[in-house]
């Protein structure tokens, strides 16, 4: 994947707008927010953070490192459609437990402690990334465990510099592509396999306001011929999201852009529904809940409001230049994100 002849940042500025291949270096740091404190202390505004969302049509699972400098989390968690149980992991370290790179054409985002290990390697400049994480799941011990390879082949990522303000802005690369490895849930082994399993990476970079939130949904699936298709969609806190948003659906590893969206929900339990729209018509899908999510933590400076849902997906999408695509019930994931740190 031939990555942007620049920098995220160049003379002091953002390059705003929407990319079909990675930047060359990711350092948001240089960018000139109108204030006189350092990189160091600008840097406590930047939240940074890789996961990988996967799935091989029973299983959804997430991977995270998050790190919001004030606090930083390690998360894993894994829904089984099958038996309705969810698997988690979760803990809060320090900020220097690990840390984001400035690119990701050859580089490592690791975390290793006395409960386990999460370790993502992106290899963008060859097509290529890859998860390994073995972690207990909370309340049952049960250890989580997996080991895949991400191929990027084809595929043409959705990478975003969008604005909060005239001084601050977020970064995004996303993708969906094949995998192929092992998932571990206690004693059950499963294979992961190009023909039903697949990954959407995340890798966000951003200069917050101290009140950060969005609403996010992704699903993805295979249709009758085996082509491979994801759908991301958010609503977040960028300026003009008609022209600034990271939503897109890709299709056979090609990428449809798609408008602003809205979310309407009844709530985040068991049977809730989600239906997010847009005003064009493109997208009208609705999330129904299976397995609740739910995070809240208030350290005093660090306060958390988080919902992260599984569930299953059905409706349509339709961008220009497409095909319409028709979903029945595929598995999702969700989140209704506030923070404030």
């Amino acid at each position: 994947m031939k990555p942007l002849d620049h920098a995220l940042v160049t003379d002091g500025r953002f390059h705003i707008g929407r990319y079909a291949r990675p930047f060359a270096r990711l350092n948001l740091l240089d960018a000139d927010p109108g204030s006189r404190l350092g990189s160091r202390l600008r840097g406590l505004r930047l939240k940074e953070w890789q996961a990988f969302q996967f799935t091989d049509g029973r299983f959804f699972g997430i991977v995270a490192l998050f790190d919001a400098k004030l606090v930083a989390l390690v998360q894993a968690k894994i829904y089984d459609s099958q038996t309705g149980q969810k698997h988690m992991f979760e803990k809060k370290v320090l900020t220097t437990a690990f840390s984001a790179p400035d690119q990701i054409l050859d580089a490592t985002m690791a975390w290793r402690g006395r409960e386990g290990h999460v370790t993502f390697r992106t290899c963008m400049r060859d097509d290529a990334a890859s998860v390994a994480f073995e972690l207990p799941a909370e309340g049952s011990g049960v250890r989580l465990r997996a080991s895949f390879d991400v191929d990027y082949r084809g595929v043409e990522p959705v990478v975003v510099c969008l604005p909060f303000d005239d001084r601050r802005a977020m970064y995004s690369q996303k993708g969906v592509a094949p995998i192929r490895g092992e998932l571990a849930v206690g004693d059950e082994v499963v294979s992961l396999t190009p023909e039903r399993a697949f990954a959407l990476l995340d890798d966000h970079r951003g200069y917050y306001p101290r009140v950060m939130r969005w609403d996010w949904l992704t699903t993805g699936g295979h249709l009758d011929d085996g082509t491979l298709w994801g759908l991301n969609l958010t609503r977040n806190q960028c300026l003009h999201p008609e022209e600034h948003n990271e939503n897109v659906l890709w299709v056979g590893g090609r990428g449809h852009a798609l408008g602003p969206v809205t979310f309407e929900r009844t709530g985040f339990e068991r049977g809730d529904t989600w239906t997010v729209r847009d005003e064009a018509g493109e997208v009208d899908v609705r999330f129904e809940v299976e397995a609740p999510g739910r995070v809240d933590l208030n350290l005093g400076l660090f306060e958390s409001r988080y919902r992260g849902p599984f569930g299953r997906v059905t409706g349509r999408v339709a961008p220009a230049g497409v095909a319409p695509l028709s979903i029945e019930g595929a598995l999702a994931m969700g989140e209704r994100f506030w923070l404030k740190a």
